[in-house]
C-alpha cells in the first residue's frame, strides 16, 4: 500500500478538484463561431478555491453537466447588458450548455485565462478524448492537474515516492523502464506561481 495513516488524508472526495484546460468553439449570434478559452473543473472547484462569483451561487454553479460559468467579457460578448443568467450557450456547433454564473476574468492568478468555465462531466466531449478523461483504468493521466486539499500540518510530498512507486506497477509510463518515464511531483499550491516548470505559470 501507500503507507497512509488510519487517520485519512483528506477528509473527504470534496477535498480534491481535476482541472482541464483546451480550447473550445463558441457560437455567437446564429453563424459566427469563437474559439475561446475553456476550463472544465470538478464540481468542487468553488469550495477548494475562493474566487467570487459576479452572478449565480458557488456552491451550485457546477452541479449540472450543462452548466456554464461565463467570464464577465464572455457574457457581455453574448448577451450585452441583458442578465445571461438561465440562457443557453452553443459550444462545439450543438453542444447547449445553460448559464448558471458569471466571474470575473482569472487575471493575477494561478489559473490560466478562462472565458467558460464547465464541469468536467463534459470534458471527454468537448476535448474529443474519447471517453479516456474519467478512465478508471488510470489510463487518463496527463489530461488534467489534480489539486488536493489535505489536512492542516500534513505534507502530502511525503508520499510522493510511495504514490510513484504505486504508479510505476499500473501505468506504463511509469515504469522505470519505459521510453518516456514520467514521474508525479506534487507541489503546494503557494509555491506553484512563480515555479520555473508546470504548464499554469
Amino acid at each position: 500500500g501507500l503507507g497512509i495513516p488510519a487517520e485519512p488524508l483528506f477528509r473527504s472526495r470534496d477535498n480534491s478538484c481535476a482541472v482541464l484546460n483546451h480550447d473550445a468553439e463558441l457560437t455567437i449570434g446564429n453563424q459566427e463561431k469563437k474559439m475561446v478559452k475553456m476550463m472544465a473543473a470538478d464540481s468542487t472547484f468553488f469550495q477548494l478555491f475562493d474566487f467570487p462569483l459576479t452572478l449565480g451561487s458557488r456552491h451550485h454553479a457546477l452541479k449540472q453537466s450543462n452548466a456554464i460559468i461565463l467570464s464577465e467579457e464572455t457574457a457581455r460578448l453574448l448577451f450585452g447588458n441583458s442578465d445571461p443568467m438561465g440562457n443557453t450557450v452553443t459550444l462545439k456547433d450543438s453542444l447547449q450548455f445553460v448559464v448558471t454564473g458569471v466571474m470575473p476574468q482569472l487575471n493575477h492568478t494561478y489559473m490560466r485565462k478562462c472565458d467558460v468555465l464547465v464541469s468536467t462531466d463534459m470534458a471527454d466531449i468537448l476535448t474529443n478524448n474519447g471517453g479516456r478523461f474519467k478512465d478508471e483504468t488510470m489510463n487518463s493521466y496527463g489530461q488534467c492537474r489534480v489539486y488536493l486539499l489535505a489536512r492542516e500540518g500534513c505534507d502530502l510530498r511525503q508520499k510522493e515516492a510511495a504514490i510513484n512507486d504505486f504508479l510505476s506497477e499500473r501505468i506504463w509510463l511509469f515504469k522505470k523502464d519505459s521510453p518516456f518515464p514520467s514521474r508525479l511531483e506534487l507541489h503546494p499550491l503557494k509555491e506553484m506561481y512563480f515555479l520555473k516548470r508546470g504548464g499554469d505559470n
